[in-house]
Formats: C-alpha cells, sequence, structure tokens
C-alpha cells in the first residue's frame, strides 16, 4: 500500500515555513544557540542543509531537537552524469547512515539536472533520460536505509536547452516506460518531490494573475512555471502519469533578496523587489503557505540565511553589514499549523509543451475557491494584490484606516522610518497618511497626503 501523505514526518505545528541555510557545505560552525534562536524567533519549521561527508549531521539533530526539521542535499560539484554514490571522495552510504541515525529523514541526492552546470560532461540531449536511469538507483538505496529520496528540483526556466516543464514531461514519460514498477515502488515507499519555486517579482498567482493573463491569455503554469504555482507542474505529472500523491517541499526559491543595486526586476511588467517589498512579499508568501497552500506542499526553504562565502552575500538575508528587514518582519507574522485545503487540479495540455508551441487555452483556476463566507475578503486581497499591495488585517494602521474609513491603501507598510531617532511605521490610504511609532500600536497618528 502506497505511504500517504501522512505517513511523512512534519515538524510540529508546521507552518510551511523554512529557510536555506548558508550556501556552502562545510560545517554549520557558528554559535548555534545564537541561529536556533534566530530560526525560532521567525518560527521557521524546515531548514535546507548542504552536506559533505556528515559535516552538518550533529547540527540536523539539533534542528530535529528544537522543532525544526532539516533537508540534507548531499554537495557534489557537477553530479551528472552518475550516482551520488560514484563520488568516492565520500562514502555517501555511511554519511547517510549517520544522518538516518540522527532523526533526519529528507534527502536531496541530485541537484537542477537541467542545467549545464550541474554536469561534468557537455550536457546531453538525452539530459533527462540519463538522469533518471541514476536517479531510480539512488531513490531505492536511500530508501533501503531508511532515507526519503526526493525527485531532483530543477531550475524553472523557459530556455529551449533546458526547458524544465518538458524536462519534466520525459522524466516521467521515461519512467513510465522504462520502469514502470520499480517508479511506482519507489514513489509508494517514500519518494518526494523537491522544486525551487521562486517568484521572482511575480505575484503569488502568477500566471492567472490579470497581468499576464491580458499579456498572454489562457497561460498556465505549463507555458511558465518561473512562479510559486510551478511547484504542481511535476505533482500533476506525477498523478497522471502513477496516479500518486506525494509532498513537494521548495528546497529552494521564495522571493530573492535584491541585489547588490538595492533592486532587482526579472519581469519588467512587474514592481521591482527592493529590501522592502522583499520583506512584504515574503510575509505575503508564508501567509499564503499557512491558509492557501495544499496538504502536499509540506513548506518552502527561501534563499538564502546567509552566504558563507562572497558570492551569495547580497542572496542573504542576513549580512556581514546588514541584516534584511524581511528578518523582523517574518519575527513579527503569527504562527499556526497550515490549513491545507483541497487542492484544485490544474488542467494538464491536450498535447506535449515546446517552449514555440502554443498550448490549448484552459480556464485559469483561482488559488483559493471563493465561497459565499469569505468571497468579500478574497475579492479584496485580489484587487489589492493587483497594485502589489499586502494587507495585514491585525495591522494598527489598517485597522485605523478601516475606524477612520480612509478608504483602500495606496502604498504598502514602509517600516523603519526613523523620526529623531525613533522607529515608525507608515502607510499611505486614500484620505492620508497614517503612522505610528514602533510598540506604540495604539497611538496611530494622521496627516494629510499635502500638509
Amino acid at each position: 500500500m502506497a505511504m500517504t501523505l501522512s505517513d511523512f514526518p512534519q515538524p510540529p505545528g508546521n507552518n510551511g515555513r523554512g529557510l536555506h541555510g548558508p550556501a556552502h557545505n562545510q560545517r554549520f560552525n557558528d554559535p548555534w544557540d545564537r541561529w536556533i534562536s534566530e530560526l525560532q524567533q521567525m518560527n521557521i519549521k524546515w531548514m535546507k542543509l548542504l552536506d559533505d561527508a556528515g559535516s552538518n549531521a550533529d547540527f540536523s539533530k539539533e534542528l530535529l531537537n528544537n522543532g525544526i526539521m532539516p533537508i540534507v542535499r548531499f554537495y557534489i560539484d557537477a553530479p551528472n552524469p552518475g550516482r551520488f554514490v560514484d563520488d568516492h571522495r565520500v562514502d555517501w552510504p555511511a554519511t547517510l547512515a549517520r544522518y538516518v541515525a540522527n532523526g533526519a529523514r529528507y534527502f536531496e541526492i541530485n541537484n537542477e539536472p537541467n542545467l549545464g552546470d550541474e554536469w561534468h560532461t557537455p550536457y546531453p540531449a538525452n539530459a533527462p533520460e540519463i538522469v533518471m536511469d541514476n536517479w531510480i538507483q539512488d531513490a531505492e538505496l536511500v530508501i533501503s536505509m531508511g532515507g526519503l529520496p526526493a525527485f531532483p528540483a530543477l531550475t524553472q526556466t523557459s530556455n529551449p536547452s533546458f526547458h524544465s516543464v518538458n524536462w519534466y514531461r520525459r522524466a516521467f514519460a521515461y519512467l513510465q516506460t522504462k520502469y514502470p514498477d520499480r517508479a511506482q515502488n519507489v514513489f509508494s515507499n517514500g519518494a518526494w518531490i523537491a522544486v525551487h519555486a521562486a517568484l521572482l517579482n511575480h505575484p503569488v498567482d502568477y500566471p492567472y494573475d490579470a497581468v499576464n493573463q491580458r499579456d498572454h491569455p489562457g497561460a498556465t503554469i505549463f507555458d511558465d512555471d518561473n512562479c510559486l504555482l510551478g511547484y504542481r507542474v511535476p505533482l500533476e505529472l506525477l498523478k497522471e502519469t502513477f496516479g500518486l500523491t506525494v509532498p513537494v517541499i521548495s528546497t529552494e526559491g521564495g522571493v530573492f533578496a535584491p541585489g547588490e543595486s538595492g533592486q532587482t526586476q526579472w519581469d519588467s511588467r512587474y514592481p521591482p523587489i527592493t529590501k522592502l517589498s522583499h520583506a512584504v512579499n515574503t510575509v505575503g508568501l508564508f501567509q499564503w503557505m499557512m491558509d492557501q497552500a495544499p496538504a502536499e506542499f509540506f513548506g518552502i526553504c527561501s534563499w538564502l540565511i546567509f552566504s558563507g562565502t562572497p558570492q551569495f552575500e547580497y542572496d542573504s538575508w542576513f549580512r556581514v553589514r546588514e541584516t534584511l528587514p524581511v528578518v523582523q518582519e517574518i519575527k513579527r507574522m503569527k504562527s499556526y499549523t497550515k490549513k491545507s485545503p483541497a487542492a484544485q487540479s490544474i488542467p494538464l495540455p491536450t498535447s506535449p509543451i515546446s517552449p514555440t508551441s502554443p498550448t490549448t487555452p484552459t480556464t485559469p483556476p483561482p488559488v483559493t475557491p471563493a465561497t459565499p463566507a469569505n468571497a468579500a475578503a478574497i475579492a479584496r486581497a485580489f484587487a489589492l494584490s493587483m497594485l502589489n499591495i499586502t494587507v495585514n488585517p491585525d495591522a494598527a494602521l489598517y485597522r485605523k484606516a478601516k475606524e477612520l474609513n480612509f478608504g483602500r491603501p495606496v502604498t504598502n507598510e514602509i517600516y523603519g522610518v526613523i523620526v529623531s531617532g525613533a522607529r515608525y511605521v507608515v502607510q499611505g490610504f486614500d484620505k492620508g497618511v497614517l503612522y505610528v511609532k514602533e510598540g506604540d500600536w495604539g497611538n496611530v497618528q494622521q496627516t494629510p497626503w499635502l500638509g
């Protein structure tokens, strides 16, 4: 009998909130108490770790002891083609056994094999098939030793050479053709799906949002998976191919921090990501995980807690010279166990997709089906999302605006405004600007737009 979602371990009070650990595979040498405290203050429930020869096995146990579920990627530079046990620098089976003995269960044994950088040979035309030949053996080994192996996460891309949706299609078709029984057994006994769901500067309902549908009517995630909802592509294909549903965890991705310039804009149709909008959008993402992510979407590990190497310094939340606003905003958030509503299936196109061929138009599903009880709230939220405004109905400024009938918000909350050494939160509404000193939430002040 196939494992059900409830058979897979989850952290206590799973809210779906996770972080990617440092971008190196060495031992987590920083004071553990400091980082455990930071993670707990943010109510982080999942943490991705990179490993080389058991370097973080003890830290993974410390995470588990503090209610945080580790996900361990066995780090091999350019692992393809080949199996992870072919890397003879490390006794990987012994490393796996050590982690399992410490309580870790989730393991990644490959990484973004649709990228040429993850191959130590030229990227081959039959990459999906080669990777699946090796993955099926590796997955069976991990399961036999008490671990839960990840179907490898891809880079979400529509680049014709590495197209992620086409790669997924070929991989699942190949498993169905060459390894039907072995693949069915692996996915029934512990395999799960890793993804790298990156929002970029897209809203959570992209590509079904009004802006994208205006430009690309009928577009679905099978046309463009560069978004949060792209996580559903491999889930839908697994369901179509083998009739199974397994957990999916985004082990990298989320809302990327702005680069050295202070803002990044991948898609010119949407506002750029700044330090402020990075915080606001990440809060919105984690709220979505608690309220709207379906049961099979266990968590998302946002990239990146800190770099540990100069290469990724500007990707980090905790930088050498500053801590990004997102940290404080996540600490302000409430935390509760994921509500896990039933997922709405996204219709599959009727023919294989190529980057240049149109798909059969489908009716885009809403992120949350509206019901009479919550239709008004959902309508407000979606309308505001078109303005790229995230609303926290419990926030002091929002409550005061309702009390004063100040109209709709026209800006997001702006934190860290310094006046005479004190920090204020500011937000603009149709009828004026509200502001409040941090910590003095009952004393909201107002001012007209033009004083």
